[in-house]
């Protein structure tokens, strides 16, 4: 049944880029197919869906001569969920997207709230944590929770300075990663460092200046930092750290990018386990 978003939800989402009313509301809003579905498939329950909006036409490119609702009603969601499925047209829908090009589909949903107990006591995860401190890029932050999530991470822990991990830039770059990863943020990530190393965690730091990442063997409880894309890792977490780094041809480029430092020394992390 086709059923028409309210004005009120509209003004509601439409503020979903706005980091502060992402806060107070709980609410992250997903775009794209993909990204949506993948979240849908990974609900903690049925709740942490508020809505699925549909643009009323779509490409011929996309979907053919099927409506999209009709194509995402029958063959994608769950039949407890159908009540959450809404139209807008394309001025409406175009008011809430963020993309200039926004595809036909866009996810409202709630944001997990995790604490550090749940978060470290998770046996269907490998005993290994990635710590984000201050990375700013979302595409970064993103690639980093998806990859995080492949390679079944405990989890990922954003610090102070660190990007939202619910910016819809960061969540269509995690692929839709939020709900198949836990993640928290925490206030201060030195004491957070701090706190784990005394509680088992060896920690390691990915740094230019550090022991070829191949080398060094990884503890059975680990913790790895990615620093900020321009500046690194503070020292004080440095100098409880194990640094590691990715070698390669300095006069080719200058450096990687965090994403793609992260995902080197996840993958090698996660041969450990």
């Amino acid at each position: 049944m086709k059923a028409a978003l309210s004005l009120a939800k509209r003004k509601v989402y439409s503020r979903l880029s706005e980091k502060k009313f992402r806060l107070t509301s709980g609410l992250f809003l997903a775009e794209g197919e993909r990204t949506v579905m993948q979240l849908v498939s990974n609900l903690p329950s049925p709740d942490f869906l508020e809505a699925i909006i549909l643009r009323e036409t779509s490409p011929e490119s996309i979907h053919h001569i099927a409506p999209p609702a009709k194509r995402f009603h029958l063959e994608n969601i769950p039949n407890d969920l159908h009540s959450k499925v809404y139209w807008a047209t394309k001025d409406e829908f175009d008011l809430i997207a963020t993309t200039e090009e926004p595809q036909f589909m866009i996810g409202i949903f709630r944001e997990p709230k995790w604490v550090m107990e749940a978060f470290l006591q998770n046996p269907n995860r490998s005993p290994f944590i990635v710590a984000l401190d201050g990375v700013q890029d979302p595409g970064n932050a993103g690639t980093i929770l998806r990859t995080a999530a492949w390679f079944r991470a405990t989890g990922v822990i954003g610090g102070e300075g660190t990007v939202d991990f619910y910016n819809p830039k960061t969540v269509r770059s995690s692929a839709g990663a939020l709900y198949s990863i836990p993640n928290l943020r925490v206030q201060n990530l030195e004491e957070t460092v701090k706190s784990l190393k005394q509680n088992g965690y060896k920690v390691y730091a990915a740094d230019m200046h550090g022991e070829a990442y191949r080398t060094v063997s990884i503890e059975a409880k680990s913790l790895l930092v990615i620093g900020n894309e321009g500046n690194g890792i503070s020292e004080t977490i440095l100098s409880q750290a194990t640094r590691l780094s990715i070698s390669g041809d300095a006069n080719a480029v200058e450096s990687l990018n965090a994403g793609v430092s992260a995902a080197i020394l996840i993958a090698h992390f996660a041969r450990a386990y």
